[in-house]
C-alpha cells in the first residue's frame, strides 16, 4: 500500500449587485433564465481538435503569466505566520473567467496583474488548449481543473455564459435561490459546498454558510484537484520523529530516501526536485540555509523559479522530508488590490462587469487550499534498498535535510507551469 501526495485548491468569486433594490422583484424571484446545462465535449471546439487533446501542453503565454502571478501573489502573502499554500492556476483561471466579461479600467488592471491576452480568439485558443492539457487521461496520477458559473439572477449576459461554457467547459448551476424564502441562503450553500467537495473528493468542504450571499448576481467557482505518486518511494519503515527547527520548539516526522533526484546548490540554497510518477510532474522543494527564508522570499520571481527549476542535475541524493499537511484559506480582496485590481469591487460610472451583469461587482473573492504529503509503501522499500547499496562503494550523497523553513512548487514539468505552491513553516 502507498499513500499519495494530495492537493487541492478552489477559488470562489461572488460577483454581486451595486444597488440590489433596483432590480425588479419578477427577475430575482424568477430565478436564473434556462441555459443548456454541461460543457460541450472539448472534442467539437474548433480551436482543439480531436487529435490534439490527449497531447495537449499547457501554452508557454499562460505558463508564463501564471507563473508571474505566482511569484507576486506569494510576495503578498509571505508575511503571515505558519504554512503557506495556493494554487495559482485555480486563481489564474477563476479571474480569466471573470475577465471575459470585465470592462472599462478593470479590463487594463486584470490584464497587468495576471497577464491575460486581449485578443479573444488567442486567449480563448490557448486556455482551451491548457485546460485539455490540465484534464487529459493520465494512469500515473490524477490531475483535474473545473469550473462552474451559479447565475441567481435570470438576466446574466448570454453571451458571457456561452463563453464559460464553449472555452472554460464550464457547467451553468442553478443555485436553488429562493428570494422569498426566509433561509434563502440555505440551498445555495449546500449546493455549491457539495459541488466543491465533488470536485475536491471531500478535501475542501463547508465553504459557504447560510449568510453568504447578500445582493447575489453570479458565483464563479474553479476546482484544481491533483493525487500523484511519488516515482521513488520513501520507505516507511525509514520514517521517525526528529526535532524540527522552525519558530519554537518542535518535531516532525521524518520520511528518509537515497535515491537519483536532481539537484543543486546555489549560494545560501539547496534545490531538489523530486518527479510524480509519469515524469509529467513534480515538486521542487528550495531549501534555505538557516535563517534564509527572509531573505529568499523577497528574491522570488517568476525567472528565478525557472532557474531553480532548470538548474539542475540528477545525482544520488540523501533526502530528509518532513510529512505535513496544512489547509489554507485567503480573502482575496485586499490581496488583490495590492496588485493593482480595484476597480471590479467598486461601484461606479466605470461599470466594472458590464459583460456579465450591468449592475455587479465583485462582493468577495475567496482562495482555499489544502495539501497532504504522506508517503509509504513496500515498492518503495525495495527500490530504495536497491539505490542504498548501488553507492555503497562511492562518495556519501550530499544530504538534503529539510527539518527548517522551505519552499516548495507543485509543477507541470512540461511547460514549466506552477500548480500549487506554499511555504511549510509548521509540518
Amino acid at each position: 500500500m502507498r499513500r499519495a501526495y494530495l492537493a487541492a485548491a478552489v477559488v470562489i468569486i461572488v460577483a454581486a449587485a451595486v444597488a440590489y433594490s433596483a432590480l425588479s422583484a419578477s427577475v430575482i424571484q424568477g430565478g436564473p433564465a434556462p441555459v443548456e446545462v454541461g460543457p460541450p465535449d472539448l472534442a467539437s471546439l474548433p480551436v482543439v481538435s480531436a487529435s490534439e487533446i490527449e497531447s495537449a501542453v499547457i501554452p508557454r503565454e499562460i505558463a508564463d503569466s501564471n507563473n508571474a502571478f505566482a511569484a507576486d501573489f506569494y510576495r503578498q502573502v509571505s508575511g503571515e505566520e505558519g504554512n503557506i499554500f495556493f494554487s495559482p492556476l485555480s486563481m489564474y483561471t477563476a479571474f480569466s473567467l471573470l475577465y471575459e466579461g470585465a470592462s472599462g479600467d478593470a479590463v487594463a488592471e486584470l490584464e497587468d496583474a495576471f497577464g491575460f491576452e486581449p485578443d479573444a480568439r488567442a486567449r480563448h485558443n490557448a486556455t482551451a488548449h491548457a485546460i485539455a492539457s490540465i484534464n487529459r487521461d493520465d494512469p500515473h496520477a490524477e490531475l483535474a481543473l473545473a469550473n462552474s458559473l451559479w447565475p441567481f439572477v435570470g438576466d446574466v449576459v448570454p453571451e458571457y455564459l456561452n463563453v464559460a461554457r464553449s472555452t472554460y467547459l464550464a457547467t451553468i448551476e442553478d443555485p436553488g435561490y429562493n428570494e422569498s424564502a426566509e433561509n434563502r441562503g440555505d440551498e445555495p450553500a449546500r449546493r455549491i459546498n457539495q459541488w466543491t467537495s465533488d470536485m475536491t473528493n471531500g478535501t475542501i468542504t463547508g465553504i459557504f454558510g447560510p449568510n453568504s450571499f447578500p445582493d447575489p448576481i453570479l458565483v464563479i467557482v474553479n476546482a484544481v484537484y491533483f493525487k500523484g505518486t511519488w516515482e521513488t518511494q520513501f520507505p516507511p519503515e525509514d520514517t521517525e520523529k526528529n526535532d524540527w527547527h522552525g519558530e519554537g520548539d518542535a518535531e516532525a516526522d521524518y520520511m528518509n530516501v537515497v535515491g537519483a533526484f536532481d539537484y543543486a546548490e546555489y549560494d545560501g540554497l539547496q534545490v531538489l526536485r523530486m518527479p510524480y510518477e509519469g515524469d509529467r510532474l513534480s515538486m521542487t522543494v528550495v531549501l534555505p540555509e538557516p535563517g534564509g527564508m527572509k531573505e529568499l522570499e523577497e528574491s522570488i520571481s517568476a525567472e528565478q523559479m525557472a532557474v531553480w527549476t532548470d538548474g539542475t542535475s540528477k545525482i544520488i541524493v540523501d533526502v530528509t522530508m518532513p510529512k505535513f499537511t496544512a489547509s489554507t484559506k485567503y480573502s482575496l480582496n485586499n490581496y488583490l488590490k495590492a496588485l493593482g485590481v480595484s476597480q471590479i469591487f467598486e461601484p461606479g460610472p466605470n461599470v466594472p462587469l458590464a459583460g456579465i451583469y450591468h449592475g455587479a461587482v465583485v462582493g468577495r473573492a475567496d482562495h482555499m487550499a489544502f495539501v497532504d504529503v504522506n508517503e509509504e509503501g513496500t515498492e518503495a522499500a525495495a527500490v530504495s534498498a536497491a539505490l542504498v547499496a548501488s553507492v555503497s562503494v562511492q562518495p556519501p550523497p550530499p544530504q538534503f535535510k529539510a527539518d527548517r523553513p522551505f519552499l516548495f512548487l507543485i509543477q507541470d514539468d512540461e511547460s514549466g507551469a506552477v500548480l500549487f505552491m506554499g511555504r511549510v513553516s509548521e509540518p
